[in-house]
């Protein structure tokens, strides 16, 4: 289970975030929600220990995370979906798979169940193993930036604006595909996504930031109203 208490972050005398509250627990889908600038990146960044942190704790399973850097993150079972890229361009796509599953030391026949797992989420992907990254579309990339994550098999995902950049259908179904993945594997996910209505959907869980601090929380069921998000994203509650 991750836990945050009473968290204050920036980036250097910056501070973005304000008395951040949270858990995850396992087998969990939490939804962060937020306009933009609320402080939802930063709050993922923190976690990963890409932001500093300047108070409060910060616990995954009992291990301090404040005493962690972003390299221990993929040892402790964390995984992090960019909101952006998440791959070497300039290597293939075959390449980047492998080089995912590399980095845990995988042995040969667990890289080839794990990336024929990855393949019965993104059939697409398995038809371009030769391609180089940086010549596929952009929809082809947000592919291949969350199957080096799911090949990964991480316990917990940090999913950061996957609907950027994508036409509906496509932020869907990776929203659909990160879901069933986790469902299927008792696996926690923390989605930051700006396609309200769709992730809140899949998620059990909802906390509102705005202006970095926490003015919402609770079951996405009682979320469902527009006019409650509506009210939350422009300050009228």
């Amino acid at each position: 289970m991750l836990e945050l208490n009473g968290v204050g972050a920036g980036y250097g005398k910056m501070i973005i975030l304000h008395n951040i509250s949270l858990q995850c627990k396992d087998g969990e889908i939490v939804l962060i929600l937020g306009p933009n600038g609320a402080g939802k990146t930063t709050l993922m960044r923190t976690i990963y220990r890409f932001a500093d942190l300047h108070q409060g704790d910060m616990r995954y399973n009992g291990v301090d995370l404040s005493k962690c850097s972003s390299h221990d993150m993929i040892a402790l079972g964390i995984g992090y979906i960019w909101q952006r890229d998440g791959f070497f361009p300039s290597m293939t796509v075959h390449d980047n798979l492998k080089m995912a599953l590399y980095s845990q030391k995988q042995k040969d026949y667990e890289i080839s169940e794990r990336l024929d797992k990855v393949f019965s989420f993104f059939p697409r992907l398995k038809q371009k193993l030769g391609q180089t990254a940086i010549t596929l579309s952009g929809g082809e990339k947000k592919m291949l930036a969350i199957a080096c994550v799911l090949a990964q098999d991480h316990d917990l995902l940090l999913a950061d604006e996957l609907s950027e950049g994508l036409q509906p259908l496509l932020r869907d179904q990776s929203i659909d595909i990160i879901t069933d993945w986790a469902r299927e594997e008792n696996k926690s996910v923390i989605f930051v996504e700006e396609a309200a209505e769709k992730a809140l959907g899949a998620a059990d869980r909802i906390y509102c930031l705005r202006d970095g601090s926490i003015v919402a929380e609770g079951l996405a069921q009682d979320f469902l109203d527009k006019t409650i998000l509506e009210k939350l994203y422009f300050g009228e509650a």
